[in-house]
């Protein structure tokens, strides 16, 4: 969270009112200058945590949370996102070995209007996704929200280089854990991805965006190309 402080709660409300049990939920605001560590406190739970840390960057402000965390599985949710009741529960059935990841769809909400519109994106990539990567530069993956990471993958990529992932940190992840096992796929959406014009990657042009990513995913296609090429 960064000066997200209007959204916070439904965000961390939707995480505690997951119908499941064996969960965590642990909040790192970076560095907000809004009254969001305030709202983060006012909600008391065994099962939340709240870390304050200097203002640092999305990359950052993972990196912390996947410290502080200790379950086997984590979801870096963005604070403008929440999720449906039934995500974690539904989520668990993908936990197969050799998954690496499991991803799904959310649904737009226009914080504005208030109205839900699209599914975000329509299909997603499953299986092993390295040609895919090879051909293209990439694969067909959610927002942050929309992606859950199994912890041992993570620790053979965390953490995230700061510097260059202030924003897009989802980026290096989801590309770096390919190559660590397989992506598995829910079709449903189980979570809400919401557009309210401060977004940090609606204040970049679509242009710019669209090289950032492209340089980022080719520059992570290299090193597992590289990685590949070393481990036979």
């Amino acid at each position: 969270n960064y000066n997200y402080g209007r959204f916070l709660l439904r965000a961390i409300d939707s995480a505690l009112a997951q119908e499941d049990d064996n969960f965590e939920v642990v909040v790192v605001d970076d560095g907000s200058t809004d009254n969001s560590v305030a709202i983060a406190r006012s909600r008391t739970s065994s099962k939340l945590r709240v870390i304050e840390k200097a203002n640092g960057g999305q990359a950052s402000a993972i990196n912390a949370g996947f410290l502080a965390s200790a379950g086997e599985w984590i979801i870096f949710l963005d604070s403008d996102d929440w999720y449906e009741p039934d995500a974690l529960r539904t989520l668990r059935r993908e936990f197969q070995d050799g998954v690496a990841k499991v991803h799904f769809p959310l649904t737009t909400y226009n914080e504005a209007t208030g109205e839900f519109g699209e599914i975000l994106p329509r299909s997603l990539s499953r299986g092993n996704v390295i040609q895919e990567v090879a051909e293209a530069g990439n694969y067909k993956w959610p927002p942050t929200s929309g992606n859950m990471f199994r912890r041992k993958a993570l620790e053979k990529i965390m953490p995230i280089p700061e510097a260059p992932y202030r924003i897009c940190a989802d980026v290096y992840v989801c590309l770096m854990v390919a190559a660590h096992g397989a992506i598995a796929s829910v079709d449903r959406p189980l979570g809400f991805y919401c557009v309210h014009g401060e977004n940090a990657y609606a204040r970049a042009t679509f242009q710019l965006k669209k090289k950032y990513l492209f340089s980022q995913a080719m520059g992570l296609l290299r090193v597992i190309t590289v990685a590949r090429q070393l481990l036979g």
